[in-house]
């Protein structure tokens, strides 16, 4: 089924299309970033390619464009058409989301060939795209008062703060003397990602799952009692708390013994927490189960980093890919896709192309895991990865850039 409400107003070009909805501009930033990214990594890695001439290191360059370049995109377009429903009001589109996506254009060549600037231009170009984005949502949460969601605010403004931390070692100042800053940085954004999957996909998946279900049964057999996903509730408040002390913890202390145990735990309250949301019942349904798949990574990814912590055949670097290409890259495909269909009012319907999609980004992540142990694997789950991605371009490109099927471009 698709949406029943939306807010595009009936576009006068090709231009004004693009720009009607967050959405739109910013999953293609996702969609050739997670391409164009992952492609010149793996060309550098192996001598075919020369590093980008960034102020970061390369492995820094990679770790900060993954996080907040590719994943930041995602994070945005989801958020500015989350917010228009939310609130009720018309989407962020034109002049404002013009500036906010050049923000992110500009970040990606201050970030790539910015080396030699002057590190505060490449920490203003860098950072413009997070504040312009917190500043964007937050207005629109505090005009139609819908502050429940502030807490996203919050998230966002930590995330504009993570990455601006991320540029402090191109600076002379004492916090460089900090070892490993930027890693510090990582995997509190790393972690500050899963707690979002943790807020905003709680609520989603089991909403949409939901949804689904009752359709499913109702067309079955409507007097069968109806079997649905637990309501949010104790297991699900505990789930984020165990996520919060685990982001902290990690962080800071990441090969510590009580960081390993926090990360058992968290990781045997998401599982449970997923458990309670009927995910064997939508098998069937690929749009569904990929959110289901995605959200089981953070499970798996927390009892990674216990395992990397109480034995040292495990690399940390393990847990990190089953959290940002299992979970992360994974959510970000299915709630892409989901969105692009369900606010352009087509079927909810994941096709042939996006659930080879789905199957391919999960093989990824099970291979990039792999080539944590077995370094051979790298290049396979680097051409999973791009796979993946290059189906959903391919199906969702001509989605983004076209009209929804009640508007019309002017000839």
């Amino acid at each position: 089924m698709a949406t029943s409400l939306i807010f595009e107003k009936q576009p006068k070009n090709r231009l004004e299309l693009i720009f009607s909805n967050g959405f739109r501009p910013l999953f293609i930033c996702t969609a050739l970033s997670a391409l164009i990214l992952l492609l010149w990594w793996i060309s550098y890695l192996y001598g075919y390619f020369p590093s980008p001439s960034s102020p970061f290191t390369p492995l820094a360059w990679h770790s900060h464009e993954m996080l907040f370049a590719f994943i930041g995109s995602a994070i945005g377009g989801f958020l500015l058409a989350a917010v228009a429903k939310w609130s009720g009001r018309a989407p962020v589109s034109g002049l404002p989301l013009i500036l906010l996506v050049s923000c992110w254009i500009v970040g990606r060549i201050a970030i790539s060939f910015g080396a030699g600037v002057s590190p505060v231009l490449i920490l203003v170009a860098d950072s413009s795209y997070w504040l312009l984005l917190t500043i964007l949502v937050g207005r629109e949460i505090l005009i139609s008062r819908n502050y429940r969601n502030l807490k996203v605010v919050l998230v966002l403004s930590l995330f504009t703060l993570l990455n601006s931390l991320f540029h402090l070692n191109s600076f002379t100042t004492p916090l460089t003397a900090i070892p490993e800053l930027q890693n510090y940085v990582g995997r509190a954004a790393l972690m500050l990602v899963c707690l979002l999957i943790s807020l905003i996909g709680g609520r989603i998946i089991p909403a949409f799952t939901g949804n689904w279900l009752k359709q499913q049964q109702l067309q079955a057999n409507p007097k069968a009692p109806q079997s649905l996903p637990a309501p949010f509730g104790t297991a699900d408040i505990t789930a984020v708390i165990a996520t919060i002390l685990l982001a902290f913890c990690w962080t800071l202390y990441p090969e510590a013994k009580v960081t390993a145990v926090i990360a058992v735990i968290a990781s045997t309250l998401q599982i449970f927490r997923l458990a309670r949301w009927q995910s064997l019942s939508t098998l069937k349904e690929p749009m569904l189960l990929s959110l289901h798949i995605g959200y089981a990574w953070i499970g798996i990814g927390f009892l990674i980093i216990a395992v990397s912590i109480f034995s040292s055949t495990v690399p940390v670097g393990a847990a990190i890919h089953a959290l940002s290409v299992g979970a992360m890259a994974g959510l970000i495909l299915a709630v892409a896709a989901r969105a692009a269909l369900g606010h352009t009012n087509r079927l909810l319907k994941a096709g042939k192309l996006m659930t080879a999609a789905f199957v391919v980004i999960n093989l990824a992540a099970l291979t990039r895991i792999l080539a944590s142990l077995f370094p051979t694997c790298l290049p396979l789950a680097a051409v999973l990865w791009l796979l993946a991605f290059l189906l959903f371009a391919l199906r969702y490109l001509p989605i983004l850039l076209s009209p929804a099927p009640h508007q019309t471009l002017p000839k």
